[in-house]
């Protein structure tokens, strides 16, 4: 369907003249925690959504940003490339100089929430993810998890127990990212 969209584009001749942006409002698990078709939780899986950006002029076709980024992160950038200004307390980080091929876009981690099937939070670093779960609403997830995500990106083996330091150090993240929200 995306190439029928293109096509027409093309064939219009307004193809150089039309941005296209791709992405989700959320990912669905297909097997990770024993869960098919479905959006249940703060991992990994919920998280990953596709963007894909091909803007005449402005992306570089076939680059690739392999960074931690947040769906507000692309209406941010959305604000500054058409005009706007971006809420000076918005959430989301713009990614316009990054599209531009001016300047790196970069976080160190990322906070998950989910609130619908289950109540937890996340925090996500490049290497690890760290799940804490409030109420599990019957899908049996452990109260806390920590998974390595280079090691382990199916989430098969909690580390909990094993990286105290690791669980502290997210778990303080966390917190920072709770009392930012509070004070917005």
């Amino acid at each position: 369907h995306v190439q029928q969209v293109l096509d027409a584009l093309d064939v219009h001749g307004i193809m150089d003249d039309t941005a296209v942006i791709i992405s989700a409002d959320h990912g669905d698990n297909f097997g990770e925690h024993g869960i098919y078709s479905d959006h249940v939780c703060a991992d990994e899986a919920i998280h990953n959504v596709p963007l894909i950006v091909r803007w005449p002029g402005l992306t570089e076709p076939g680059s690739v940003c392999d960074e931690m980024l947040y769906n507000v992160d692309l209406s941010a950038g959305l604000c500054e490339l058409t005009g706007g200004e971006v809420p000076e307390h918005y959430d989301g980080q713009s990614l316009a100089g990054f599209l531009r091929g001016e300047t790196p876009f970069y976080r160190d981690y990322l906070v998950w929430g989910h609130g619908l099937y289950t109540l937890q939070r996340a925090v996500r670093t490049r290497q690890h993810l760290m799940v804490r779960t409030y109420d599990d609403f019957g899908y049996e997830f452990e109260p806390l998890e920590l998974y390595d995500m280079e090691a382990d990106k199916f989430q098969t083996r909690n580390l909990r127990d094993e990286e105290p330091e690791l669980v502290a150090q997210m778990d303080h993240r966390l917190t920072e990212w709770l009392h930012e929200q509070s004070v917005k």
